[in-house]
């Protein structure tokens, strides 16, 4: 019993450039801080903590980020001239501001560590703000701003 024969075969392959037409990517990059866009679309995703951008903060009627962040659960502020705000605190922990993915101070039970937060935030104006994140607890914070299981949470802003 005599199996198949072997062959061969040879296969030749003409070189062609092929031209593909010209493709229009639109997106709204104002709605994404462009230090981080992907990052920042990511945590947005996730549904932990609390985003402002675009929009939400380009119609707002107020001077700065400090104001930017009324309304949002868990930040307080006194005073008529909103002076200061802080984090409604169910334990001793530590709340971090970051500036561009760089902290720039914390505040612990109310009382803030070198300069004050809310002094912070009221310095930034409102348009120079592209986005903000606020994270209530470090349950929900990205590792970076010390939290997830250790800290307390917070306030990230990104400015343009």
């Amino acid at each position: 019993a005599a199996g198949p024969l072997p062959a061969e075969l040879e296969v030749r392959l003409a070189r062609a450039v092929v031209v593909l037409p010209a493709l229009l990517a639109e997106g709204r990059a104002a709605d994404l801080p462009s230090r981080d866009p992907e990052g920042f679309a990511e945590r947005r995703a996730l549904g932990f903590g609390y985003f402002l951008a675009g929009e939400a903060i380009r119609v707002r009627t107020v001077p700065s980020a400090l104001q930017l962040l009324e309304g949002i659960p868990g930040i307080e502020f006194s005073g008529p001239g909103i002076v200061s705000a802080r984090m409604r605190l169910l334990q001793p922990c530590v709340l971090r501001l970051f500036l561009n993915g760089s902290a720039l101070g914390s505040v612990s039970g109310g009382r803030s560590s070198g300069s004050s937060i809310p002094s912070l935030l009221a310095s930034i104006p409102k348009e120079s703000v592209e986005a903000i994140e606020v994270y209530p607890s470090g349950a929900g914070a990205p590792a970076w701003t010390g939290g997830v299981g250790g800290g307390c949470g917070a306030i990230v802003v990104w400015t343009k």
